[in-house]
């Protein structure tokens, strides 16, 4: 099912042919675990924390544990978009940002 929510597109959608609009997009989400994860683009990340120092927003998110995955060397992944070919995205876990 093609699905989109605000700037984000689900990384799981199956209708290349259609490709969803999206407007801005921030990143994509996965719910394949059950869980919702937010995957962001560099862009997506910088303008979601816009004002704020990059460097001490990507040690928050880890302080608070809310990489739901990390690359080997860096808090990105690379990750298989369905547009075609890879991006290298930051999986957040919103969860993990609550009080």
């Amino acid at each position: 099912m093609l699905t989109a929510t605000a700037d984000f597109l689900d990384i799981d959608w199956s209708e290349p042919i259609k490709d969803p609009l999206v407007r801005d997009q921030d990143g994509y989400f996965d719910d394949s675990t059950g869980e919702r994860i937010y995957l962001f683009t560099s862009g997506g990340l910088h303008e979601a924390t816009k004002g704020h120092d990059f460097k001490r927003v990507l040690a928050a998110l880890d302080d608070a544990g809310a990489f739901a995955k990390t690359g080997a060397t860096q808090k990105t992944v690379t990750t298989r978009v369905p547009e075609g070919g890879v991006k290298d995205l930051y999986h957040i876990d919103p969860a993990k940002l609550q009080n």
